[in-house]
């Protein structure tokens, strides 16, 4: 945690720490990533000018489990 990797070899990986800077190598044989969920809306954005309904939902409109957008999407099927 608080590392970011630079390289990977694939036998390790080159990790900087983001708290004091020091890099260093990590004999691995498999590289696992866990990433922060960002909503990506930008082509909803672009289109709201020239689209005459749009509805945002799933991970367009916040990122969360799949189970939240497959209930938002049942739920605005069921409206329209």
């Amino acid at each position: 945690t608080e590392s970011v990797v630079t390289q990977w070899h694939g036998d390790g990986a080159g990790v900087r720490s983001l708290l004091d800077g020091q890099e260093r190598r990590i004999d691995a044989d498999a590289l696992v990533l866990a990433t922060t969920n960002v909503a990506q809306a930008e082509l909803a954005h672009a289109l709201r000018a020239t689209v005459g309904e749009l509805h945002l939902i799933g991970d367009a409109s916040a990122a969360r489990l799949a189970v939240h957008a497959i209930y938002e999407a049942r739920a605005l099927a069921r409206r329209l």
